[in-house]
This record gives structure tokens, sequence and C-alpha cells, in this order.
């Protein structure tokens, strides 16, 4: 699995690179056009594309028999049918296109996640750090600590909440930059990254040893076996402005990428 992540997000980097001190939506812009395309190949060599373009000239006809005998209620209703049972069809053979394609759709939505959901430390600003255990443990009678590296400083003690099985801390940035903490629990050592001041940070806000955390936070090696499950960093969530409207970055790469798909289906010659 961390194989598999690291890969993806060096991809990601790779391919961002050129577009790192550039407005946001340029980026997105990119990825989206690139995923529009990809959608429309995938779908166009999974689905029959003979079945659906047959299936949509029977809606049309059908729809125009309902305009001609508009005057004759029983044709307008058989036509109805008719319309209803093709759509039912067409909906089915383009089913297997669209979990194929809901796949490397929602890798790629998770690595934008990390590039453009988040917004980084500012310097001076506080930030809490959640540490959860994998089993019940009397945490009263255990020494969490948390080590910060330069441009990190720990503001409190730790806040244990036996319920949930966390401790937690506030920390503060101090200097901008990409910091490592480190968590201590008996002989447990386990590193964490926190990003601070600059907006080009690839964040990760969990790291963690649960297979479907490791899928949703790919940017940070899994967890090694121990008593601790994850570590957490709470970051303020982003939105982008442009044109002077503010707005989540899902909203641009499904506007972006939909239209993208749409307008090459024709270069592809795939019918959608």
């Amino acid at each position: 699995m961390d194989y598999v992540n690291l890969a993806l997000t060096g991809f990601f980097d790779l391919l961002l690179y050129p577009f790192r001190w550039m407005h946001p939506i340029g980026g997105l812009a990119a990825v989206s056009v690139l995923t529009g395309a990809a959608m429309v190949w995938i779908f166009g060599k999974v689905t029959n594309q003979r079945r659906i373009r047959e299936l949509k000239t029977r809606i049309k006809a059908h729809l125009l028999e309902m305009w001609i005998f508009r005057d004759h209620m029983a044709v307008v209703v058989k036509a109805q049918g008719r319309v209803v049972w093709a759509a039912a069809r067409y909906a089915a053979s383009s089913v297997p296109g669209l979990l194929v394609i809901l796949v490397p759709v929602v890798l790629v939505m998770i690595q934008l996640q990390s590039r453009y959901g988040y917004e980084p430390l500012r310097t001076g600003q506080s930030s809490i750090v959640k540490i959860r255990l994998k089993e019940p443990t009397p945490l009263d009678r255990m020494n969490v600590e948390l080590e910060p590296s330069h441009g990190l400083v720990v503001e409190t003690p730790p806040l244990r909440i036996p319920e949930s099985r966390e401790v937690s801390f506030r920390v503060k940035a101090v200097e901008p930059g990409e910091h490592e903490i480190a968590v201590v629990l008996g002989d447990e050592r386990v590193q964490k990254t926190v990003c601070a001041g600059p907006p080009t940070c690839t964040i990760s806000s969990l790291r963690a040893s649960g297979v479907v955390d490791r899928i949703f936070h790919p940017v940070e090696r899994s967890l090694p076996s121990g008593p601790i499950e994850s570590v957490e960093v709470e970051y303020r969530s982003k939105d982008i402005l442009w044109w002077g409207m503010e707005f989540h970055w899902l909203w641009a790469f499904c506007i972006l990428s939909l239209a993208a798909g749409f307008s090459l289906k024709r270069f592809f010659g795939v019918e959608v």
C-alpha cells in the first residue's frame, strides 16, 4: 500500500510542479482536463458503444414519435413507456463504465485534497495534534510526550480522553516550513509532518495504520505496528478565490473535468 501511495503522490508532485507558484485554478484545470479525457477514453473501452448508440437513437425516435402524434393519447403513452424502458437499458449499459471510472477519479480527488483542501498553519497559529491509540488503555498512567522540531512549540500538557482513546496537544507554528513532530509513547516513537507557511505544501492531516485511512491519506507512510493507531493534525479547510468567487476545489474539478470529457468525446469517438 505504501509503495502505491508514494508512487501516486510522486506522480502528482511531478505533474503539478510547474503550477506550484501559480493560482490554484491553474493546476486544478490541468488535472481536470486530463481526468476528463481519461474518463471518456476509459468509458469508451469498457462499455458496449454500439449498444449505447442504438439505445440513444431509440430514445430520440420515441421522443420524436411523442411530438408527431401528440394529439393521439394512446400513441403518446406507449411512446413514453418505450422511452422509459430504453432509458433504463441505457443506464444499465453505462453502469460498468461508471464503476470502472470511479476508482481512478477517487484516487485523483484524494491527491487534490492534499494540495488544495487544507490551509497550512500560519506563523503564530496554533493547532491540535491528536494521538489515537489502538486499544483501550489507562491513559492516566501512560507517559505520552510530543517532541517538536525547530519551528514548532508545544503549548499545552497532554489532554487525555479515555473514552475515545485519544491524547491531544496544542502546538504553535513559529517558523514557516515543513516541520516534524515526534510522538513518544514508551519505547514507541513515530513522526508526523506539520506544514506551516508556504502554500505549496502537500498536506497530510493524518498518518495512520488502518487500511482505509491509508487510502484516503496517502502522502505519508503508514504507521509501524504498535499501540498508536493514528496521529492527526487539525488544519482549516481551504477555499479558492477566483474572479471574486469563493468556492471549494471540488466544484472546480467536477465542472472542468465534465466539461473536458464532453468536449473530447467526439475526438475519442465515444458515446456517453
